[in-house]
């Protein structure tokens, strides 16, 4: 095995867990600011999984699939986070804050 599958498998481990760790804030008790964490838990996952598929492509069009993951998981990151740590402030963010960000 080389180091390459070790580490995309690592990858996907990894992604699995925050999906699993998504699924049970969602699936939990209603706290304060529980669905934009579980959101942005599978956004981490999504780009998570996107790096490990990139790892493994064979092809241009797997590599792209992956960028994509990965490129969806970095760039709404920060903006599920904004809207947790707000709620978790107990400010409401309007939604045309949110289509803006």
């Amino acid at each position: 095995m080389d180091l390459v599958l070790l580490v995309a498998l690592l990858f996907a481990f990894s992604a699995l867990s925050y999906g699993v760790l998504a699924l049970r804030l969602l699936r939990g008790p209603r706290e304060v600011g529980h669905v934009p964490v579980a959101i942005t838990a599978l956004l981490v996952a999504a780009w998570v999984l996107g790096g490990a598929i990139e790892l493994l492509a064979r092809s241009e069009t797997v590599f792209l699939i992956g960028r994509m993951g990965h490129f969806l998981g970095s760039a709404f990151v920060p903006v599920t986070l904004f809207i947790a740590f707000r709620a978790y402030a107990g400010v409401v963010t309007k939604s045309h804050c949110i289509i803006v960000l």
